[in-house]
């Protein structure tokens, strides 16, 4: 579970940035922590970031997703995306992320710190918690005069569990390697002779276990889906559970198997078809007739199409995707990914969860999360979102988001994006504060300064 993310120079953020999922504000609300041994560890399941349009709250999201991309990258280039996330104003200055997170049934406590530019790793740290102190199990710098990464710390336990041979080959990773981390070289799952508990446990944690879900375009929605539920059976019993309960008035989903159309005419459909045969056996002459067949069955001319099951006038029919609307291939799409994240206890990011969906639906997800009884493995949601109805506990006669789940994106007239969070205003101290009421008054910032029907009014005034 995550505990602190901090970020600078990424995209439009300049300055560090300081996003907690800890409990901090100490006021009592409906909603339930995650407690932990040390109590300055208690932290929330959900937190959802309010902002105007284009005021960077996908950047928050972004940001954890590149640390993770860039951990699990293990080899080298994707330098276009490197400078592409660096905030744009020309600087040379390295984008710095630093996560602090628990891993395992124990929960042990780790901080992993990466700065980089488009050619080289600059910094790169992984501490362990061991006490209220953290000890490092390794560091890496880069070294300017020599043009190459340096083994600055490493810890004594850590360092005799690797052999001589092992030992001899971190210099030359890190001489061939500027731009990709320490800790994939240590944990990667292909070099065995490396594998330690602790590096495979954090690993594990950053490239597996966080999920994004951004907005997407309702065919590919549609067809990742497809793929999804082909390979997992249990994806298409969770879908059927969840999409009923959530009165789309959808009965079951499938899968169908049929034939892709390619386009072609009979007759280059024969030529295409002799030329992929002769393919297969150029490639494999050993292969008999019958096998080939099989691999050109296996490997041409099938698709998969995602079918939701409806009962209209008492009669059952099945819809294409494409006839859904784009609140049901969101849901399903949400849906999909939810069983197994509460399953592995992981973090999920929803990039604009209110999108196509009802507000009471989206009351619902984070509900899901915010209980233990249907959040026993203490996964977290991170989410940003244009629903302030969830700010309204009159609403619902309840808090549907703590005072330490509501987090705020502002961009000021340079450009540059802030990231802070409701407990750090001091006017909000009471747990009968109405939220809602308070933001769109704009006491906590954060919101569009429109004009719209003013500008429409000049317009129409100047020509007239």
């Amino acid at each position: 579970m995550i505990l602190d993310f901090e970020f600078a120079n990424f995209k439009s953020f300049k300055e560090t940035q300081r996003f907690s999922m800890r409990q901090r504000s100490g006021i009592d609300t409906d909603t339930e922590i995650i407690k932990n041994e040390n109590p300055d560890d208690n932290v929330v399941r959900v937190a959802a970031i309010y902002g105007a349009n284009a005021a960077g709250k996908t950047g928050v999201l972004e940001a954890i997703v590149a640390l993770r991309d860039k951990v699990g990258r293990s080899e080298q280039g994707e330098k276009k995306q490197d400078i592409e996330n660096r905030f744009a104003d020309g600087n040379d200055d390295p984008v710095k992320f630093c996560i602090t997170f628990m891993v395992g049934e124990r929960r042990e406590k780790f901080r992993y710190e990466v700065c980089y530019n488009e050619s080289y790793i600059e910094l790169e740290r992984l501490s362990k918690y061991v006490s209220s102190r953290p000890t490092v199990v390794f560091e890496r710098r880069y070294d300017w005069r020599k043009q190459c990464g340096t083994l600055e710390k490493i810890d004594r336990k850590f360092a005799r569990e690797l052999s001589k041979e092992q030992r001899d080959a971190i210099p030359y990773f890190l001489q061939t390697s500027l731009d990709i981390t320490l800790l994939n070289f240590f944990g990667n799952k292909k070099r065995k002779d490396y594998e330690n508990d602790d590096i495979s446990q954090v690993l594990s944690y950053l490239t597996e276990r966080i999920f994004f879900s951004g907005v997407r375009q309702a065919e590919i929605v549609a067809q990742g889906l497809s793929g999804i539920i082909k390979k997992h059976e249990e994806a298409q019993d969770w879908l059927s559970l969840l999409l009923p309960s959530a009165d789309f008035g959808i009965r079951n989903v499938d899968v169908v198997e049929e034939k892709r159309d390619n386009g072609f005419s009979p007759e280059q459909e024969k030529i295409f078809m002799q030329a992929v045969k002769d393919i297969i056996k150029a490639d494999n002459p050993d292969l008999t007739d019958e096998e080939v067949g099989r691999r050109m069955e296996q490997g041409a001319g099938k698709a998969f199409r995602l079918m939701f099951g409806h009962v209209v006038n008492g009669k059952r029919i099945n819809f294409g995707a494409e006839k859904e609307s784009r609140g049901t291939l969101a849901a399903a799409h949400l849906f999909v990914q939810l069983c197994p994240i509460l399953e592995m206890g992981a973090t999920l990011l929803v990039d604009e969860l209110d999108c196509s969906l009802h507000p009471m639906l989206v009351k619902e997800i984070v509900e899901v999360f915010n209980n233990a009884d249907t959040n026993p493995f203490d996964a977290q949601l991170i989410f940003t979102t244009h629903d302030i109805s969830l700010l309204d506990r009159t609403i619902y006669g309840e808090d549907v988001l703590g005072r330490d789940e509501v987090w705020f994106v502002e961009k000021n007239q340079n450009g540059i994006s802030r990231l802070y969070p409701l407990s750090s205003i001091k006017r909000t101290t009471r747990k009968e504060d109405n939220l809602y009421r308070k933001y769109v008054e704009g006491r906590y910032s954060a919101i569009p300064k429109t004009s719209i029907a003013s500008q429409v009014e000049a317009y129409w005034a100047e020509h007239k």
